[in-house]
């Protein structure tokens, strides 16, 4: 399950390492690589929890580093380009050898989508593939959130290189995204009725409505009022509506018209 310290150390002849997929490696000792300046490329398996000092000093010519924990090994190593599945999750590396910079493996787009939406997933640039590695599949681990809100999901991401004996690599990628509310109008149509008489009931319109709803999804209804009752003198009178709550949407009013005609 770990990798001793100095167990290569100054292996100068030593090129490529290929761990075993799955692997059960969850340790490399300190100076575990040390001085093996022949060495240009390692990924390190998902199961690797923690990394000693100096794992890599003086591999002078290794400059691509990938690592597949979803979470940063205690004492990663980065160096010239180091591909990771989430920045922030790789903010700080333990140690830096060959003018460092640490590199996501996607970089998602457009991250916003309104709800009734198809949340994408395919708007992204594929960064690893400046070191050979082509995109071969992508999908959401555990469905992707459709709800109004901000979401992390887990995407399974699945890389491959036209290179010979070149792993392929299983990655799970955070996808953070939101979803923004979609548009309702709530519209009370116009009326009339004769001086003397009761209001009527008002009616409210909506448009915007997506994925089959309706009226069931308010959580709270819009509220009608009209400065207005039987003994108002005839004239027009504004009916304005306010309140009404929904989870997925975000609405706007469009007032009506009471007319009060004069009795017969």
């Amino acid at each position: 399950v770990s990798i001793g310290s100095k167990a290569f150390y100054d292996c100068h002849d030593l090129t490529s390492v290929v761990f075993q997929s799955p692997s059960s490696i969850t340790s490399i000792g300190s100076e575990t690589f040390y001085s093996c300046d022949r060495l240009v490329t390692m990924v390190i398996p998902a199961s690797v929890l923690d990394m000693g000092e100096f794992a890599f000093s003086g591999c002078s010519l290794l400059r691509t580093l990938i690592y597949l924990p979803s979470t940063a090994p205690e004492g990663w190593t980065a160096t010239t380009n180091t591909y990771v599945p989430n920045l922030e999750a790789y903010s700080s590396p333990a140690f830096e050898i060959n003018n460092a910079k640490v590199i996501e493996m996607l970089t998602f787009n457009d991250k916003v989508t309104t709800y009734g939406e198809a949340v994408d997933i395919h708007d992204h640039k594929v960064n690893i593939a400046d070191c050979g590695y082509e995109l071969a599949g992508l999908t959401a681990k555990h469905g992707l959130h459709t709800e109004a809100g901000e979401w992390c999901d887990t995407l399974h991401a699945q890389f491959t290189n036209a290179e010979a004996d070149v792993p392929v690599l299983d990655v799970d990628i955070p996808f953070h995204h939101t979803v923004a509310k979609a548009k309702l109008t709530a519209k009370v149509v116009s009326v009339s009725r004769q001086y003397g008489e009761d209001n009527p009931t008002f009616k409210v319109v909506y448009t915007g409505f997506v994925n089959n709803e309706n009226e069931s999804v308010l959580e709270e209804p819009v509220t009608v009022s009209v400065n207005a009752d039987k003994n108002s003198p005839a004239g027009t009178y504004a009916i304005s509506l306010s309140g009404g709550k929904a989870k997925n949407y975000d609405i706007a009013y469009e007032p009506g018209v009471l007319t009060v005609t004069k009795a017969l």
